[in-house]
C-alpha cells in the first residue's frame, strides 16, 4: 500500500489522486507509512484554488492530528486562493451549550463547522472581525487585536472560549456598537436564542 499511495503521489498531474480524495485519505497514507513530506508537497501547494472548504480540513486534521501542521497551511492556501468579499464584515459564532451537538452525518458537531465557516469568513473579507458569542459577546480577532490568529489557531480559539446560553439579541446589538464602520453582519448559529434578535442596522445575514 505504501508503494501504491506513493505512486499516485508521484504521477503526473491528471493522473494522479485528485485533491478531494488526497485530503480523504490521508490516513490511509499515515497508516501505510508514506513519506509525510511527499504528502505535504502534494496536499500544501495544490489547495490554492482547490475550493476546498475548511471543515473538510477539520474532518482531516481529526483523522490525523500528527500531520496538523501540513494540514493547517493546506487550508490557509486555499483560503486565500478564494474571492474576497469587500468592506468590513463582523462574524458572530454562536459557542453555547447547544452548539455541541452533532451533524448528521461525519463526526463534526455544530460549533466545529461555525468554527470552520469563521476559518472562511475570516480568510475571505478584505477586513473581518470575528466574536463567539453565548451569554455574552467575546472578541476574537479583528479590531487590533489576534492579529496573528489563522487556521487552526483561530479554530481553537473561538472553540475554547466562551460556553452557556444562547443570547444573540444582545450581542448582535453590542457586536453593532463595537463597530459603527461594518458593511456587513453575519452570524452562524443554530437558532436557538433566549432573546429576540433586532433587526439589523447593516446589511445581516444569518445562517443556520
Amino acid at each position: 500500500k505504501k508503494k501504491m499511495w506513493t505512486d499516485m503521489l508521484n504521477a503526473p498531474r491528471g493522473k494522479g489522486l485528485g485533491y478531494r480524495a488526497l485530503l480523504m485519505n490521508l490516513r490511509n497514507m499515515k497508516a501505510a507509512g508514506v513519506d509525510p513530506e511527499l504528502v505535504a508537497s502534494q496536499l500544501i501547494p495544490r489547495a490554492t484554488k482547490s475550493w476546498i472548504l475548511p471543515f473538510q480540513f477539520i474532518a482531516a486534521r481529526n483523522a490525523v492530528p500528527e500531520w496538523e501542521e501540513m494540514i493547517d497551511l493546506a487550508m490557509q492556501n486555499s483560503v486565500a486562493g478564494m474571492p474576497k468579499l469587500k468592506g468590513k464584515t463582523v462574524f458572530l459564532v454562536d459557542n453555547s451549550g447547544s452548539m455541541g451537538g452533532k451533524m448528521s452525518k461525519g463526526t463534526l458537531d455544530r460549533r466545529d463547522v461555525a468554527c470552520a465557516m469563521a476559518i472562511l469568513a475570516d480568510g475571505m473579507c478584505e477586513e473581518s472581525v470575528v466574536y463567539a458569542f453565548s451569554d455574552d459577546l467575546k472578541l476574537i480577532k479583528g479590531n487590533g487585536k489576534g492579529k496573528s490568529l489563522r487556521g487552526f489557531k483561530l479554530f481553537d480559539a473561538i472553540k475554547n472560549s466562551n460556553y452557556g446560553g444562547t443570547y444573540l439579541g444582545k450581542c448582535v446589538t453590542k457586536a453593532q456598537a463595537e463597530n459603527p464602520d461594518a458593511d456587513r453582519l453575519i452570524s452562524i448559529t443554530d437558532e436557538q436564542s433566549a432573546d429576540k434578535v433586532p433587526n439589523p442596522k447593516i446589511r445581516g445575514y444569518m445562517c443556520n
